[in-house]
């Protein structure tokens, strides 16, 4: 007898309502620019301009490559998803402000295999998800019993 989660993740393959993105995993090396950073944490345009013949990191603070998955999940843009579930207090706190495009992510299965995806593994300074062509950080995922994880997803500057 398949799990809950199980279930959930074949339900998400073989339905259309489910929206398909690229989750984006950006591994490798610390840029100069964030290493020669004020804070070592944000990375620093001037120290590109300053740099010119240096690895350009395109403003993600390292030097890597990407590895993208496609995957499957339900959508909702946070103002539906206010409507019909309520977020709890600590996750407002641990979003900040909530933004009007921001997305609510449920569940999360790689289309190629069917494997769930877990998205805490996720760096909100560099890696990200592609939706309908707009790049997402994941800010907050919570463990919801049955589907696995929800997640909060909001607009990449």
């Amino acid at each position: 007898m398949l799990t809950e989660r199980a279930q959930f993740l074949e339900w998400l393959m073989q339905n259309e309502l489910p929206e398909t993105a690229v989750r984006t995993v950006i591994t490798g090396d610390a840029c100069g620019c964030v290493t020669n950073s004020r804070d070592g944490i944000t990375p620093s345009r001037q120290w590109h301009r300053n740099n010119p013949s240096e690895d350009d990191c395109n403003g993600l603070g390292v030097t890597s490559t990407s590895t993208n998955t496609n995957i499957k999940g339900v959508c909702l843009p946070v103002g539906v998803s206010q409507a019909t579930i309520p977020f709890a207090d600590e996750i407002k706190t641990e979003i900040g402000k909530i933004q009007k495009d921001d997305h609510v992510w449920w569940g999360t299965v790689n289309t190629a295999d069917g494997t769930y995806i877990d998205l805490t593994t996720m760096e909100e300074l560099r890696d990200y998800i592609t939706y309908d062509s707009i790049k997402y950080v994941v800010v907050v995922v919570k463990e919801v019993t049955g589907i696995g994880q929800v997640a909060y997803l909001q607009r990449k500057e």
